[in-house]
C-alpha cells in the first residue's frame, strides 16, 4: 500500500501520511498497553499479537518508524526498494522459515528462511538497480540485519538509508 501510494502523492504528503498513521498508532499502542480504555475490536486484534508484543510495542509499530526514517534521509526511488524488501521478502522469510525451516541460524532465524530474504530481496533489487554489485551486495547486507537484529521491520530501513547514503551521494 506505501509503495502504491509513493506513486500517487507527493514525497511531502506521503510523509506527512506516514506521520498522521503512526502517530495514531502510537496513540493506540500507549492505549493497548497502559490499559487505559478497552480498545474496539479487540477480539480481532489481540489474536494477531505476538507472545512477546503482548506487553511491548508490536513490530508493526517500528515498521512504520522505519519506514518514516526512510523516506526523510531517501530519494524516493531508493524508499521504494527498501518498502518492497520490507512487504515480499521478510513475510516470505517468515514464512518459509517458519513452515519449512529446519537449521536454525540464530535465535529464531533460519537459513531457509534467510536465503528466501536473500534471494527475493536479489530479484527486487536487480528490478531497481540492474545488474551491478549492488544487486547483492544490499540484499546480502539487509539479510544478516534481518538474521541478527530483533526489530528488522525497523532495521532494514534504518540500515537501508546508512547504506544508500553512503553508497549512493
Amino acid at each position: 500500500m506505501v509503495y502504491f501510494l509513493s506513486f500517487l502523492v507527493s514525497q511531502t504528503k506521503l510523509n506527512l501520511i506516514l506521520i498522521f498513521f503512526w502517530v495514531l498508532f502510537s496513540i493506540f499502542e500507549f492505549l493497548r498497553l497502559f490499559s487505559l480504555v478497552k480498545l474496539p475490536f479487540e477480539n480481532l486484534w489481540k489474536k494477531l499479537l505476538k507472545d512477546d508484543e503482548k506487553k511491548k510495542l508490536t513490530d508493526s509499530w517500528f515498521y512504520l518508524a522505519g519506514l518514516i526514517l526512510a523516506i526523510f534521509f531517501l530519494k524516493i526511488e531508493f524508499f521504494r526498494l527498501l518498502v518492497l524488501i520490507l512487504s515480499f521478502s521478510d513475510p516470505l522469510a517468515f514464512l518459509i522459515g517458519n513452515y519449512l525451516g529446519k537449521i536454525k541460524l540464530y535465535k529464531n532465524k533460519t537459513l531457509e528462511g534467510s536465503l528466501v530474504f536473500f534471494a527475493a530481496s536479489v530479484i527486487i533489487s536487480y528490478n531497481f538497480l540492474g545488474l551491478n554489485w549492488h544487486t547483492l551486495f544490499l540484499p546480502l547486507v539487509l539479510t544478516l540485519v534481518e538474521i541478527f537484529f530483533r526489530r528488522d521491520n525497523f532495521w532494514i530501513p534504518v540500515i537501508g538509508v546508512f547504506y544508500f547514503n553512503f553508497y549512493f551521494f
